[in-house]
């Protein structure tokens, strides 16, 4: 995904880890647009992390990704459309297409 996404023009910051993902984000959450993050993250859950992320960043758009079924009702904010849910196996097509209506969405 990293490589395609840069190669689509996107500036993609990937991480190992849930914790590092919201130690950087947290350096400088104002220089993110949209968080991708699978499911599957094991030192943290992905719910919390998605809650810190949008109080650093309330304008932060986020695509949880997964192979099994996503429960959007997991998230506290998961009215808001910018919270979307990509199911397994997508595309990258379709990872571009979810993350450009996510950033039409902000404007």
């Amino acid at each position: 995904m990293k490589i395609f996404l840069a190669r689509r023009g996107y500036q993609v910051v990937a991480c190992e880890t849930a914790r590092k993902a919201l130690e950087k984000f947290r350096a400088e959450p104002e220089a993110y647009s949209v968080l991708v993050v699978d499911m599957t993250l094991k030192d943290m859950p992905v719910a919390e992390l998605v809650e810190q992320a949008l109080q650093l960043e309330c304008r932060i758009g986020v695509v949880v990704t997964s192979g099994y079924p996503v429960r959007l009702p997991l998230f506290a904010k998961a009215a808001d459309a910018r919270i979307v849910a990509l199911q397994k196996p997508f595309t990258p097509e379709t990872l571009v297409r979810t993350i450009e209506h996510i950033l039409s969405s902000r404007r």
